[in-house]
């Protein structure tokens, strides 16, 4: 999956198949290597005999990352 085609505060879900998979199995996703790191969530739903689903999720962009530095100068005043 690209960057680009998860937009701020998107997600993706699809299902992975495999006859190991058990109902009863813990699945332990991480997020790998690709875009910004901690920009995304992983989690993982349905587990079932033979499948479970996997969403990936973007996180969206806090204050400061969107350009909006007043949370940090808030109670400052300027010098003249």
């Amino acid at each position: 999956m690209n960057d680009a085609a998860l937009g701020a505060a998107a997600e993706a879900t699809f299902e992975v198949t495999n006859d190991k998979i058990a109902a009863t199995d813990v699945i332990v996703a991480v997020h790998g290597s690709a875009g910004t790191a901690g920009s995304y969530m992983v989690g993982v739903s349905a587990i079932a005999a033979g499948s479970f689903k996997k969403t990936k999720k973007r996180k969206p962009k806090s204050k400061v990352e969107n350009g909006d530095n007043n949370s940090r100068n808030s109670g400052k005043r300027n010098s003249k």
